[in-house]
């Protein structure tokens, strides 16, 4: 779709004199997102304009069975969620009123921090535009790996991209991301020890085990690549944007060198998303995020094929 025919769709919108001045800003930051990534907002069929996102998204119809309202997070101020039309793996961009009233007054004190949330969710549709080129219809929508594990991956992948892309429109947000992976951090030291409390090895314990140790990885994991996608993004120096609690934690060599692996899949991915051979791309990846899971918490997660996977302790202890 070019970005002259992207419909607006503006429910309830409670500022009628903003209506013209909002879609032309929208419209020109579409057209400046395509030209300065180079990579084509084709697959964005709309943009939402909402009050309550959980909302408008439970009760939106992406064309296919799927939870999407799971994803999302009350800090969450936009997002950009996969639709199906016509056999066509689309991408439809949510905002809130608040960004939006900011987007539509030059003179707005939060105009660049809300730009930089559309466009982060734009920067979202040109990578699920990179990704169609190399993966099925079947394999945008789910990955055809155990949930868990793929749903590391799309953030680990989804967020670095989306952050390279969009980084441009706001390079100062580089010191909140910092301070993301700090919290996230700080969150799994002071928690990871529940890992091993929770574990037995039955379905439960170990169920049990892997909601605990995703829900203290996930979020490390998702402001790395956040970070490390800015960073590149804008050409600055990783480490001098990483947080001294991320220093001195990788520190030690075992930690230090899975997140040093993180790193180099996901560039390396980068550099060669012009010829995916198909999701057997990812499988690098897959391999890094398994092991920082169980470097970070304790808990090893083996992918096996059909969708399955194996889960127990490692000789880690934390306390």
């Amino acid at each position: 779709m070019s970005t002259d025919t992207v419909p607006f769709h503006l429910l309830q919108w409670p500022h009628p004199e903003l209506v013209k001045p909002l879609q032309e800003n929208l419209a020109s930051l579409l057209d400046e997102i395509q030209t300065r990534n180079a990579i084509s907002l084709e697959r964005i069929e709309g943009v939402s304009i909402v009050e309550d996102l959980s909302k408008a998204i439970r009760d939106f119809d992406t064309g296919y069975a799927g939870n999407q309202e799971a994803a999302m997070r009350d800090a969450v101020l936009g997002r950009m969620i996969t639709t199906v039309r016509n056999g066509v793996v689309m991408g439809h961009v949510f905002i809130n009123f608040d960004v939006a009233f900011q987007i539509a007054k030059k003179d707005a004190p939060l105009r660049r921090l809300c730009v930089y949330t559309f466009v982060h969710e734009c920067a979202h549709v040109q990578d699920l535009h990179t990704r169609a080129q190399s993966l099925s219809t079947a394999d945008l929508l789910q990955l055809p790996i155990a949930q868990p594990i793929g749903l590391a991956l799309q953030i680990a992948w989804n967020e670095y991209a989306a952050s390279r892309l969009s980084a441009f429109s706001f390079p100062e947000q580089a010191s909140d991301y910092k301070a993301l992976l700090q919290q996230a951090i700080t969150a799994l030291l002071a928690s990871r020890s529940q890992v091993r409390k929770v574990f037995a090895p039955t379905d439960e314990g170990r169920q049990a085990a892997l909601t605990t140790a995703l829900s203290l990885a996930v979020p490390v994991l998702q402001a790395f690549a956040y970070l490390l996608g800015h960073c590149r993004g804008i050409g600055a120096d990783v480490g001098a944007n990483i947080p001294e609690t991320f220093v001195k934690w990788t520190a030690e060599q075992s930690t230090g060198d899975v997140f040093t692996g993180l790193e180099e899949q996901l560039d390396a991915l980068w550099s060669t998303r012009d010829a995916w051979p198909g999701f057997a791309a990812y499988d690098s990846l897959v391999v890094a995020i398994c092991r920082i899971i169980q470097e970070t918490t304790g808990l090893k997660i083996v992918p096996y094929p059909g969708g399955q996977m194996g889960i127990g302790l490692s000789k880690a202890v934390y306390s």
